[in-house]
């Protein structure tokens, strides 16, 4: 999402920014970016972060603005978090142990599940931990 700010398409037409970025469509820089030339989202942005019960509110008229239901919208990071939660599975990696010790091949299944840890990782903006190690 670190593009967001670039791309004034980055969430669907029928959602306001402060929706766009309760369901995580948008990052809170872009959010801030759009509100600084519009008095009404900077308003609507405070009143959210001050009411929760008016954020819920706002969340669920933005997913029914979107044709779902409040459990069923799934937002691009929802999306990538389950894929990250599913690549990293310790339940998973020891089945995959457990196979390829009876001697089934598991080759191709790890090489799909690296290709998705690393793509859900750079959807969720986060960096290999090396590199985190490095910057500080």
């Amino acid at each position: 999402m670190t593009d967001d700010r670039n791309n004034p398409l980055s969430h669907p037409p029928q959602l306001d920014p402060v929706q766009a970025w309760l369901l995580g469509y948008i990052d809170l820089p872009t959010l801030l970016d759009r509100a600084a030339d519009s008095p009404e989202v900077l308003a609507l942005y405070g009143r959210v972060v001050a009411d929760p019960a008016y954020a819920e509110v706002l969340l669920e008229q933005a997913q029914q603005s979107l044709g779902a239901t409040f459990d069923e919208a799934l937002t691009p990071v929802d999306i990538a978090y389950d894929t990250y939660v599913a690549a990293t599975d310790p339940t998973d990696e020891a089945l995959l142990i457990e196979q390829h010790a009876l001697g089934q091949p598991v080759d191709d299944e790890r090489t799909d599940r690296r290709r998705e840890f690393e793509q859900a990782r750079d959807a969720l903006s986060l960096r290999p931990s090396g590199e985190q190690e490095a910057e500080r």
